[in-house]
Protein backbone atom coordinates (compact mmCIF):
# COMPACT_ATOMS: atom_id res chain seq x y z
CA UNK A 1 0.00 0.00 0.00
CA UNK A 2 1.35 3.51 -1.15
CA UNK A 3 1.41 6.01 1.42
CA UNK A 4 -0.55 9.01 0.31
CA UNK A 5 1.70 12.55 -0.37
CA UNK A 6 0.06 15.14 1.72
CA UNK A 7 3.43 17.31 1.28
CA UNK A 8 2.94 17.25 -2.79
CA UNK A 9 -0.75 18.23 -2.64
CA UNK A 10 -0.19 20.99 -0.38
CA UNK A 11 3.15 22.11 0.92
CA UNK A 12 1.32 24.45 3.64
CA UNK A 13 -0.19 21.65 5.44
CA UNK A 14 1.51 21.38 8.49
CA UNK A 15 -1.17 19.79 10.53
CA UNK A 16 -2.72 16.23 9.57
CA UNK A 17 -4.56 13.19 10.74
CA UNK A 18 -4.34 9.65 9.42
CA UNK A 19 -4.30 5.86 10.38
CA UNK A 20 -0.84 3.62 11.56
CA UNK A 21 -1.23 0.54 9.07
CA UNK A 22 1.89 -1.14 10.53
CA UNK A 23 4.98 -0.76 12.59
CA UNK A 24 8.58 -2.08 12.52
CA UNK A 25 10.52 -2.53 14.76
CA UNK A 26 14.29 -1.99 14.41
CA UNK A 27 17.40 -1.28 16.57
CA UNK A 28 14.61 -0.09 19.41
CA UNK A 29 13.28 1.80 16.98
CA UNK A 30 9.76 2.11 15.55
CA UNK A 31 8.86 2.49 12.19
CA UNK A 32 6.03 3.88 11.85
CA UNK A 33 3.91 3.52 8.39
CA UNK A 34 1.03 5.96 8.00
CA UNK A 35 -2.29 5.48 5.06
CA UNK A 36 -1.43 9.35 4.29
CA UNK A 37 1.29 11.93 5.64
CA UNK A 38 2.87 15.38 5.39
CA UNK A 39 5.57 14.43 6.48
CA UNK A 40 8.75 14.98 3.78
CA UNK A 41 10.86 12.07 3.90
CA UNK A 42 14.54 12.43 2.94
CA UNK A 43 15.73 12.89 -0.80
CA UNK A 44 17.05 13.99 -3.49
CA UNK A 45 19.14 16.49 -1.05
CA UNK A 46 16.29 17.44 1.16
CA UNK A 47 16.55 16.17 4.57
CA UNK A 48 13.72 14.96 6.01
CA UNK A 49 10.89 17.26 7.65
CA UNK A 50 10.91 17.71 11.70
CA UNK A 51 7.70 17.86 13.95
CA UNK A 52 5.51 15.36 15.88
CA UNK A 53 3.17 12.10 16.14
CA UNK A 54 1.35 12.90 18.46
CA UNK A 55 3.10 14.93 21.08
CA UNK A 56 6.53 12.68 20.01
CA UNK A 57 8.87 13.83 18.18
CA UNK A 58 9.80 12.25 15.33
CA UNK A 59 13.41 10.73 14.51
CA UNK A 60 13.90 10.59 11.19
CA UNK A 61 11.09 9.87 7.86
CA UNK A 62 11.96 8.12 5.01
CA UNK A 63 10.54 6.27 1.65
CA UNK A 64 10.81 2.71 0.50
CA UNK A 65 8.63 1.51 -2.09
CA UNK A 66 6.32 4.77 -1.91
CA UNK A 67 6.07 3.98 1.40
CA UNK A 68 6.88 6.60 3.86
CA UNK A 69 8.42 5.41 7.70
CA UNK A 70 8.17 7.21 10.39
CA UNK A 71 10.51 6.79 13.16
CA UNK A 72 10.10 6.90 16.87
CA UNK A 73 11.21 6.05 20.10
CA UNK A 74 7.85 4.41 21.09
CA UNK A 75 4.91 2.62 19.54
CA UNK A 76 1.89 3.73 18.77
CA UNK A 77 -1.41 2.43 17.06
CA UNK A 78 -4.67 3.46 15.90
CA UNK A 79 -5.27 6.95 15.04
CA UNK A 80 -2.50 9.81 14.70
CA UNK A 81 -1.95 13.51 14.46
CA UNK A 82 0.70 14.64 12.82
CA UNK A 83 2.34 18.00 13.24
CA UNK A 84 5.22 19.78 10.40
CA UNK A 85 8.04 22.11 11.55
CA UNK A 86 6.62 24.94 9.48
CA UNK A 87 9.97 27.20 10.29
CA UNK A 88 12.07 24.14 9.13
CA UNK A 89 10.20 23.14 6.64
CA UNK A 90 10.47 26.63 4.91
CA UNK A 91 14.19 26.92 5.53
CA UNK A 92 14.44 23.44 3.51
CA UNK A 93 12.31 24.09 0.90
CA UNK A 94 14.35 28.23 0.36
CA UNK A 95 17.41 26.21 0.05
CA UNK A 96 16.38 24.45 -2.05
CA UNK A 97 14.65 26.76 -4.70
CA UNK A 98 17.82 28.78 -4.41
CA UNK A 99 19.77 26.05 -5.33
CA UNK A 100 17.31 25.35 -8.47
CA UNK A 101 17.65 28.93 -9.44
CA UNK A 102 21.08 29.00 -9.16
CA UNK A 103 22.07 25.62 -10.95
CA UNK A 104 19.44 26.88 -13.90
CA UNK A 105 21.27 30.59 -14.13
CA UNK A 106 25.08 28.68 -14.29
CA UNK A 107 24.10 26.57 -17.13
CA UNK A 108 21.91 28.46 -19.07
CA UNK A 109 24.33 31.53 -18.91
CA UNK A 110 27.55 30.16 -18.19
CA UNK A 111 27.62 26.91 -19.59
CA UNK A 112 28.62 25.36 -15.86
CA UNK A 113 26.68 22.41 -14.50
CA UNK A 114 26.37 21.26 -10.76
CA UNK A 115 27.59 18.23 -9.84
CA UNK A 116 26.31 17.76 -6.32
CA UNK A 117 24.92 20.45 -3.33
CA UNK A 118 25.31 20.19 0.22
CA UNK A 119 23.05 21.82 3.08
CA UNK A 120 24.78 23.12 6.45
CA UNK A 121 22.78 25.25 8.99
CA UNK A 122 23.07 28.52 7.76
CA UNK A 123 24.75 27.95 4.15
CA UNK A 124 24.72 26.00 1.15
CA UNK A 125 27.20 25.01 -1.34
CA UNK A 126 27.20 23.81 -4.75
CA UNK A 127 29.92 22.06 -7.01
CA UNK A 128 30.49 22.46 -10.27
CA UNK A 129 31.90 21.47 -12.91
CA UNK A 130 33.95 24.31 -13.88
CA UNK A 131 35.75 27.56 -12.75
CA UNK A 132 33.67 30.47 -11.85
CA UNK A 133 35.09 33.69 -10.53
CA UNK A 134 33.78 35.97 -8.19
CA UNK A 135 32.62 38.20 -10.97
CA UNK A 136 30.48 35.43 -12.70
CA UNK A 137 29.37 34.58 -8.51
CA UNK A 138 28.44 38.46 -8.23
CA UNK A 139 26.54 38.38 -11.49
CA UNK A 140 24.68 35.29 -10.80
CA UNK A 141 23.47 36.72 -7.42
CA UNK A 142 22.22 39.80 -9.09
CA UNK A 143 19.96 37.55 -12.00
CA UNK A 144 18.78 35.19 -9.29
CA UNK A 145 17.31 38.18 -7.26
CA UNK A 146 16.33 39.87 -9.98
CA UNK A 147 13.82 36.50 -10.40
CA UNK A 148 12.84 36.69 -6.56
CA UNK A 149 12.06 40.31 -6.97
CA UNK A 150 9.90 39.72 -10.15
CA UNK A 151 8.02 37.19 -8.66
CA UNK A 152 8.94 34.55 -11.18
CA UNK A 153 6.50 31.47 -10.71
CA UNK A 154 8.01 27.72 -10.29
CA UNK A 155 6.43 24.90 -12.14
CA UNK A 156 5.68 21.67 -11.02
CA UNK A 157 4.67 19.16 -13.82
CA UNK A 158 3.74 15.65 -13.78
CA UNK A 159 4.79 14.32 -17.29
CA UNK A 160 5.05 10.82 -18.58
CA UNK A 161 8.40 8.93 -18.71
CA UNK A 162 8.45 9.10 -22.49
CA UNK A 163 8.00 12.71 -22.74
CA UNK A 164 11.34 13.61 -20.99
CA UNK A 165 12.92 13.80 -24.32
CA UNK A 166 10.88 16.62 -25.24
CA UNK A 167 12.15 18.63 -22.24
CA UNK A 168 15.57 17.64 -22.65
CA UNK A 169 15.31 15.42 -19.69
CA UNK A 170 17.41 12.24 -19.72
CA UNK A 171 15.59 9.19 -18.46
CA UNK A 172 16.82 7.10 -15.84
CA UNK A 173 15.86 3.92 -14.34
CA UNK A 174 14.71 5.39 -10.69
CA UNK A 175 12.13 7.58 -12.12
CA UNK A 176 8.94 5.91 -12.60
CA UNK A 177 5.25 6.88 -14.05
CA UNK A 178 4.88 9.87 -13.95
CA UNK A 179 7.91 12.03 -13.17
CA UNK A 180 8.02 15.35 -11.27
CA UNK A 181 9.58 17.96 -12.83
CA UNK A 182 9.85 21.54 -12.49
CA UNK A 183 10.82 24.92 -14.62
CA UNK A 184 11.66 28.24 -13.65
CA UNK A 185 9.45 31.08 -15.37
CA UNK A 186 11.64 32.82 -18.59
CA UNK A 187 14.16 30.49 -17.94
CA UNK A 188 13.18 26.83 -18.99
CA UNK A 189 15.04 25.18 -16.99
CA UNK A 190 13.19 21.77 -17.02
CA UNK A 191 14.43 19.48 -14.09
CA UNK A 192 13.15 15.62 -12.82
CA UNK A 193 12.98 16.61 -9.06
CA UNK A 194 10.86 14.98 -6.40
CA UNK A 195 11.22 17.45 -3.50
CA UNK A 196 8.91 20.06 -2.27
CA UNK A 197 8.72 23.37 -3.99
CA UNK A 198 7.05 27.19 -3.75
CA UNK A 199 4.89 28.05 -6.76
CA UNK A 200 6.64 31.30 -6.84
CA UNK A 201 10.28 32.23 -6.34
CA UNK A 202 9.32 35.23 -3.89
CA UNK A 203 8.91 32.75 -1.08
CA UNK A 204 13.05 32.10 -1.37
CA UNK A 205 13.11 36.23 -0.17
CA UNK A 206 16.52 36.61 -0.93
CA UNK A 207 19.78 34.96 -1.89
CA UNK A 208 23.16 35.39 -0.97
CA UNK A 209 26.66 34.27 -2.64
CA UNK A 210 29.87 34.40 -0.54
CA UNK A 211 32.37 32.62 -2.23
CA UNK A 212 33.91 30.47 -5.06
CA UNK A 213 36.51 28.04 -4.09
CA UNK A 214 38.68 24.95 -6.20
CA UNK A 215 37.83 22.35 -3.87
CA UNK A 216 40.01 19.39 -6.27
CA UNK A 217 38.57 18.92 -9.35
CA UNK A 218 35.48 20.86 -8.70
CA UNK A 219 34.34 24.49 -8.02
CA UNK A 220 32.31 25.03 -4.81
CA UNK A 221 30.06 28.09 -4.37
CA UNK A 222 28.76 28.98 -0.97
CA UNK A 223 25.50 30.93 -0.71
CA UNK A 224 22.41 30.89 1.73
CA UNK A 225 19.12 32.55 1.74
CA UNK A 226 15.81 33.25 2.97
CA UNK A 227 15.32 32.81 6.81
CA UNK A 228 18.90 30.71 6.84
CA UNK A 229 20.38 34.12 5.78
CA UNK A 230 18.89 36.01 8.33
CA UNK A 231 19.84 33.88 10.97
CA UNK A 232 23.45 34.04 9.46
CA UNK A 233 23.47 37.58 9.68
CA UNK A 234 21.84 37.66 12.95
CA UNK A 235 24.91 35.44 14.27
CA UNK A 236 27.54 37.91 12.52
CA UNK A 237 26.00 40.88 13.44
CA UNK A 238 25.98 39.60 17.45
CA UNK A 239 29.55 38.59 16.84
CA UNK A 240 30.40 41.84 15.81
CA UNK A 241 29.10 43.49 18.76
CA UNK A 242 31.19 41.35 20.92
CA UNK A 243 34.05 42.63 19.17
CA UNK A 244 33.16 45.71 19.50
CA UNK A 245 32.82 45.75 22.92
CA UNK A 246 36.24 44.52 23.26
CA UNK A 247 37.83 47.16 20.84
CA UNK A 248 35.69 49.78 23.01
CA UNK A 249 34.45 50.96 19.79
CA UNK A 250 31.20 51.87 17.94
CA UNK A 251 30.19 51.92 14.26
CA UNK A 252 32.08 54.74 13.23
CA UNK A 253 35.73 53.77 14.59
CA UNK A 254 35.35 50.21 14.50
CA UNK A 255 37.70 49.98 11.28
CA UNK A 256 40.13 52.43 12.92
CA UNK A 257 40.12 51.02 16.93
CA UNK A 258 40.75 47.63 14.87
CA UNK A 259 43.36 48.66 12.33
CA UNK A 260 45.27 50.49 15.82
CA UNK A 261 45.50 47.40 17.93
CA UNK A 262 46.11 44.94 14.82
CA UNK A 263 49.09 47.25 13.47
CA UNK A 264 50.30 47.63 17.41
CA UNK A 265 49.97 43.25 17.47
CA UNK A 266 51.66 43.45 14.78
CA UNK A 267 55.28 45.12 16.06
CA UNK A 268 54.80 43.33 19.53
CA UNK A 269 54.84 40.41 17.38
CA UNK A 270 58.14 41.48 16.13
CA UNK A 271 59.41 42.73 19.52
CA UNK A 272 58.84 39.18 20.70
CA UNK A 273 60.40 37.04 17.66
CA UNK A 274 63.13 39.24 18.06
CA UNK A 275 63.83 38.43 21.87
CA UNK A 276 63.16 34.72 21.20
CA UNK A 277 65.65 35.05 18.59
CA UNK A 278 68.20 36.09 21.21
CA UNK A 279 66.54 33.79 23.75
CA UNK A 280 67.74 30.79 21.69
CA UNK A 281 71.01 32.23 20.22
CA UNK A 282 72.17 31.75 23.67
CA UNK A 283 70.84 28.19 24.14
CA UNK A 284 72.27 27.16 21.18
CA UNK A 285 76.10 29.07 21.88
CA UNK A 286 78.01 25.94 23.02
CA UNK A 287 75.91 23.17 21.14
CA UNK A 288 78.53 21.03 19.93
CA UNK A 289 76.40 17.44 19.36
CA UNK A 290 76.19 16.22 15.44
CA UNK A 291 72.06 16.03 16.26
CA UNK A 292 70.73 18.36 18.47
CA UNK A 293 67.39 17.47 19.94
CA UNK A 294 65.26 19.88 21.95
CA UNK A 295 61.81 20.47 23.22
CA UNK A 296 60.87 24.06 22.40
CA UNK A 297 57.92 26.43 24.84
CA UNK A 298 55.91 27.23 22.04
CA UNK A 299 55.10 25.46 18.65
CA UNK A 300 55.79 29.09 17.12
CA UNK A 301 59.29 28.53 18.49
CA UNK A 302 60.22 25.47 16.04
CA UNK A 303 60.94 27.40 12.98
CA UNK A 304 62.89 30.30 14.67
CA UNK A 305 65.21 27.73 16.69
CA UNK A 306 65.76 25.66 12.97
CA UNK A 307 66.79 28.84 11.17
CA UNK A 308 69.03 29.78 13.36
CA UNK A 309 71.09 26.37 13.99
CA UNK A 310 70.42 25.99 9.74
CA UNK A 311 72.86 29.43 9.94
CA UNK A 312 75.06 27.88 12.68
CA UNK A 313 78.61 28.01 11.81
CA UNK A 314 79.81 24.25 13.15
CA UNK A 315 78.02 21.22 11.12
CA UNK A 316 74.98 20.31 12.60
CA UNK A 317 71.10 18.77 11.94
CA UNK A 318 68.68 17.74 14.55
CA UNK A 319 65.27 17.29 15.70
CA UNK A 320 63.21 20.16 17.57
CA UNK A 321 59.58 19.34 18.86
CA UNK A 322 56.58 21.24 20.89
CA UNK A 323 54.17 19.18 23.24
CA UNK A 324 50.44 20.05 23.16
CA UNK A 325 49.27 17.46 25.66
CA UNK A 326 49.07 14.28 23.46
CA UNK A 327 50.01 15.68 20.57
CA UNK A 328 53.53 16.59 19.14
CA UNK A 329 54.35 19.12 16.64
CA UNK A 330 58.26 19.01 15.60
CA UNK A 331 60.74 19.73 12.61
CA UNK A 332 63.18 17.78 11.55
CA UNK A 333 66.22 20.11 9.83
CA UNK A 334 69.86 20.10 8.63
CA UNK A 335 72.35 22.56 7.15
CA UNK A 336 72.96 23.02 3.60
CA UNK A 337 76.05 21.31 3.22
CA UNK A 338 75.11 18.35 4.82
CA UNK A 339 74.65 15.50 2.51
CA UNK A 340 72.41 13.44 5.45
CA UNK A 341 68.83 12.78 3.88
CA UNK A 342 66.31 14.34 6.79
CA UNK A 343 63.37 13.06 3.96
CA UNK A 344 64.71 9.68 4.01
CA UNK A 345 64.87 10.02 7.55
CA UNK A 346 61.02 10.84 8.05
CA UNK A 347 60.24 8.16 5.92
CA UNK A 348 61.78 5.79 8.15
CA UNK A 349 60.02 6.89 11.06
CA UNK A 350 56.94 6.72 9.05
CA UNK A 351 57.01 3.06 8.45
CA UNK A 352 56.80 2.28 12.52
CA UNK A 353 54.85 5.53 13.45
CA UNK A 354 51.79 7.26 12.33
CA UNK A 355 52.76 10.64 11.27
CA UNK A 356 51.57 13.74 9.34
CA UNK A 357 54.01 15.99 7.63
CA UNK A 358 56.46 16.15 5.06
CA UNK A 359 58.46 19.04 3.03
CA UNK A 360 61.15 19.69 0.72
CA UNK A 361 64.84 21.88 1.51
CA UNK A 362 66.82 22.04 4.66
CA UNK A 363 63.12 21.91 7.76
CA UNK A 364 60.40 19.54 7.65
CA UNK A 365 57.72 19.78 9.47
CA UNK A 366 54.92 17.61 10.91
CA UNK A 367 52.62 15.95 13.97
CA UNK A 368 52.40 12.88 15.62
CA UNK A 369 50.82 11.48 18.94
CA UNK A 370 54.39 9.83 20.03
CA UNK A 371 56.77 11.52 21.37
CA UNK A 372 60.20 10.81 19.20
CA UNK A 373 62.24 12.36 20.66
CA UNK A 374 63.33 9.58 22.92
CA UNK A 375 63.84 7.02 19.78
CA UNK A 376 65.21 9.20 17.29
CA UNK A 377 68.68 8.45 17.94
CA UNK A 378 68.57 5.30 17.01
CA UNK A 379 67.23 5.97 13.55
CA UNK A 380 70.13 8.21 13.01
CA UNK A 381 72.40 5.41 13.61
Amino acid sequence: MKTKQLYYENIWQLDFEANIIEVVEKDGQYHHILDQSAFYPEGGGMASDKGFINDLEVIKVYKKNDIIYHVLDQKLQGNIEGRIDGLNRTKMIQFHDAQHILSAILEKDYGLATVSHHVHEFDCDLFLDGPITEQVMNEVELKANQLIYEHKRLDTLLINKEDLIKYNIEDKDIYTNPVRITNIESLDDFNACGCMHFNNLSYVQMIKCFKVEKVNKDYKLLFSAGISLSNYFNVIYDNYREVQKVLKANDDNYLERFNSINNKSIELTKKLASYKEEYYKEVIKDVDSSFFIYEVKESEDLRILATLLINKERPIKGYLYYQNENAYQFCIFKQTDDEYSISDLLNRLKEDYQINGGGKGLIISGQTNEDLSSIILDYIS
